[in-house]
């Protein structure tokens, strides 16, 4: 029951130094998303780990001013690395936002970014994460505002 108690400790406190360590890593990533120079409220900022870059990257809405702040599954901040991110910003047919309980594959909420923003096999941004980057702001351009 002793060695039992000891192993189970012991891998307790290797997953809790992993994690710790994963956190401390972290580099916290905020920016502004503008389309069309305006603020672009209730999009979805989405950073995909690149290469070598570990992670399951992570994402971040956009406030009323564009703003977003990024979280990945460790915490608060990005492994640094390279990424490709996707903006999206689903909208109902009459121009308002969807509820965010409903899953999109059940909401008639349409994407009004072009898909070299919002879809991950066609987005052209990219974004490099590293300590000491300042805010990573992105400004998009389209015909018109959604």
């Amino acid at each position: 029951m002793r060695l039992l108690t000891c192993a189970l400790l012991t891998a307790l406190v290797a997953l809790g130094c992993r994690d710790t360590r994963q956190s401390a890593n972290l580099i916290p990533v905020t920016g502004t998303v503008t389309l069309n120079g305006k603020p672009l409220d209730n999009a979805v900022v989405s950073f995909l780990p690149q290469g070598d870059t570990r992670g399951g990257g992570g994402g971040s809405p956009t406030d009323a001013a564009g703003k977003y702040e990024l979280h990945s599954k460790d915490g608060k901040g990005m492994v640094p690395g390279s990424y490709k991110v996707t903006i999206s910003r689903r909208l109902m047919p009459d121009g308002s936002i969807p509820k965010r309980d409903v899953p999109p594959a059940e909401s008639p909420a349409r994407e009004s970014l072009p898909p070299q923003y919002s879809d991950q096999e066609q987005t052209t941004l990219t974004a490099t994460i590293a300590a000491g980057v300042g805010p990573i702001d992105f400004a998009l351009k389209s015909g018109s505002r959604p």
